[in-house]
């Protein structure tokens, strides 16, 4: 059996041997547990053994194993549950609602896309977390599950993170489109063309994806503490073989190209368009252009909730960034260092703001779309619906000419009213109209 075992989210009895001077051992551990820190946010399941404290001193740890543990199970089993649930029945609303609009409009084709996404990495992210909760009624079959969740279930999570990042960066570059060059608009962001960069992004992080489900496997291993079997993640002979790809492609295409480029891409285009939607109208404003300070406003509302959608998934980046550049510069900053609790707890957090970009867009587009608004009302509110379920009778006016006065008449379905026709005059007591 492989020595490089991974158990309930540390090494235990089974570290590789420092003092050996066999460099393919260093460089293994040194890849295994850049895997562990690059792929966070937070997968790996978390467990109070004292093995950690055994192997590591514990005095450079910022926060204490009882506050750690307070946290993740406030994070876990309060916190990732609650988004969950509300952020999956937003996001399933908003894709009923933008399919009744209609999916020949290209910011509805993305943004359905978006709510797909986000739901699946909502529902990634909730079976995943279900070990904390599992743990509270059997601590081993928690254990257990969260082990056997890792390799495929957190992988797929942060699969759906980085559609999500995909996504949210093409809503950016479509709307710099709109605003930058609007004559060309039409044709660069036809439906068709929306649709097929949209499947081109889902398929991009799914491709990159693939590797991360080669380098664990889920073993049983006897555990004399609790008098049983207990799973254990063990690194494939496939990972092992191929350590120095798995480190460019660990350090570069998961983490830098896959995380940073949608930030930098929706940065820039975000500060692009609002530089040039004020510049446009201020130079409208200037020539009193009235057509085109209309066309301006128009495009500014829609723009503005695009701006909102983008910026919340900045924000939830802060918690990465933060995450990324303490381990640049602190080297007990690591999962298998003294500053272990301080660094599950900064990845949780990274994890739940995810789940929290993943839940609000359902909120940006009742509060800053009418006609997103208009149309949910329409959909779900019973008093509206019958009101508009019900068509109106045609109104058939009869206008009768004498030489005294002008009678006008309203038909509806054979019964008459008299009713005053607008510029006819005013109607008299017996139903006619003086002129």
């Amino acid at each position: 059996m492989d020595q490089r075992l991974l158990r309930d989210g540390i090494l235990e009895n089974v570290w590789p041997d420092y003092s050996s001077s066999s460099e393919n051992n260093s460089v293994a551990n040194t890849s295994f547990s850049l895997i562990l820190e690059a792929t966070t946010t937070a997968g790996m399941p978390y467990s109070n053994s004292t093995t950690l404290t055994e192997s590591f001193p514990q005095t450079g740890n910022m926060v204490s194993e009882a506050t750690a543990n307070l946290f993740f199970f406030a994070l876990n089993c309060v916190c990732y549950p609650i988004l969950f649930l509300l952020g999956t029945i937003g996001n399933i609303i908003s894709v009923i609602v933008m399919v009744v609009q209609g999916l020949q409009d290209s910011t509805n084709v993305i943004l359905v896309a978006l709510a797909v996404s986000d739901t699946l990495h909502l529902s990634m992210g909730v079976v995943e977390k279900a070990s904390c909760i599992i743990s509270s009624v059997d601590l081993v079959c928690g254990k257990n599950y969260g082990v056997l969740m890792y390799p495929q279930v957190f992988m797929l999570r942060m699969m759906f993170v980085r559609i999500t990042s995909f996504l949210t960066m093409l809503i950016g570059i479509e709307r710099t489109i709109a605003v930058t060059v609007p004559l060309k608009a039409r044709f660069l962001l036809s439906v068709k063309r929306i649709r097929i960069v949209v499947v081109f992004l889902y398929l991009i992080p799914i491709l990159a994806t693939i590797p991360m489900f080669l380098i664990f496997e889920v073993v049983y291993v006897p555990d004399p503490i609790h008098n049983t079997s207990m799973a254990v993640l063990q690194t494939k002979h496939f990972y092992l073989r191929n350590l120095g790809s798995y480190d460019f492609y660990l350090h570069y295409l998961n983490n830098v190209i896959l995380r940073y480029v949608p930030v930098l891409t929706i940065g820039v285009c975000s500060l692009t368009v609002i530089i040039k939607l004020k510049m446009n109208e201020l130079w409208n404003l200037k020539n009193k252009n009235v057509f085109s300070v209309e066309r301006i406003l128009r495009q500014k509302k829609i723009t503005k909730m695009a701006l909102a959608i983008t910026s919340v998934y900045m924000i939830s980046m802060i918690s990465v960034i933060i995450h990324q550049i303490w381990y640049a510069f602190d080297d007990n900053f690591r999962l298998f260092k003294p500053r272990k609790n301080t660094f599950m707890i900064v990845s949780e957090f990274a994890s739940l703001f995810d789940a929290l970009n993943a839940s609000t867009n359902f909120i940006l587009y009742v509060a800053m779309s009418e006609k997103f608004a208009a149309t949910l009302k329409r959909l779900f509110c019973c008093d509206e619906t019958r009101r508009l379920s019900v068509p109106e009778r045609p109104k058939i006016y009869v206008i009768k000419e004498s030489p005294s006065k002008v009678t006008c008449s309203t038909s509806v379905n054979s019964s008459a009213a008299n009713v005053k026709p607008h510029g006819l005059g005013r109607l008299t007591q017996d139903g006619g109209a003086q002129m």
